[in-house]
This record gives C-alpha cells, structure tokens and sequence, in this order.
C-alpha cells in the first residue's frame, strides 16, 4: 500500500514538474463540447471509461510528447478493435488539448476528432493498481 502511495505521489510531482501534462493523469473527452467519457492514462496504458458501456484499455506507444499510437488490448480480445491510431494532441489552452486519432494499420478513411481536457494529475485508485501492473508487465 506504502508503495502504490509512493508510486503515486512520485507520478504527481514528475508530471508537474514536466512540461508533457499528456502522459499521467485524468481527462475528459468530448465531442463537439458533449462530454462522452473519462480517460486514466499513466505512461503507456489507459483506460476509457464511457457511460453504458464497458471499460476499454489501450496500450500507448509514445513518439514524442504529442503523439502516440494507440493499440487496443483486453484480457479475452474478443470483440477488441484491432485497428490502430495514430493520435496527436495540440494544445488549445491550459490543459485543453485537441485530438486527431487516424488509423494506420487499415485502408479505413477516416479521422477522429475531439477535445481532452486534463481534471487531474491524479488517477482514481479503482484504476491506478491496474495501470500499474500493466505498466510493470510491459517493462
């Protein structure tokens, strides 16, 4: 317990202190200014919580500090969207960012867009100790 605490407290200060806030951290994402869901990131996994559906964990595969690419992953990858997006950010004002996530492993046309907008440098415990094994595992 000491430790995912310390763990925590160390994500805290590392990531204020970074000029990348994108990396850790809780966010809001909408679209069109509707608030669609909540996303825990830490480092090179996040989870996606929606209202009425199920969670989603995507693994993150940093290329800079703006842009990943962003691969989804299950324990039971039935039913898992095997497309991945590439994802860039640009910042639009103090922890508001704008998103464009475009495929990159499919012929599929198309362009996702939305805003994230960072809540917290904190990650609700229901989500961090998974956070942190993911990230331990792929290490």
């Amino acid at each position: 317990m000491y430790k995912q605490i310390l763990i925590l407290f160390l994500i805290v200060i590392f990531s204020s202190c970074d000029k990348n806030s994108l990396k850790v951290g809780t966010f809001e994402i909408y679209e069109d200014e509707i608030y669609i869901g909540k996303i825990y990131r830490l480092n090179n996994y996040q989870i996606e919580e929606y209202p009425k559906t199920s969670l989603l964990i995507s693994q993150l595969s940093w290329k800079n500090d703006t842009s990943f690419v962003l691969k989804g992953t299950e324990i039971n990858p039935k039913g898992i969207d095997t497309i991945q997006f590439l994802n860039f950010y640009s910042n639009i004002s103090k922890n508001k960012y704008s998103l464009l996530a475009i495929p990159i492993n499919s012929k599929f046309d198309y362009e996702y867009n939305a805003t994230i907008v960072k809540k917290s440098n904190t990650i609700d415990k229901k989500f961090l100790d998974t956070l942190l094994t993911l990230n331990k595992m792929n290490n």
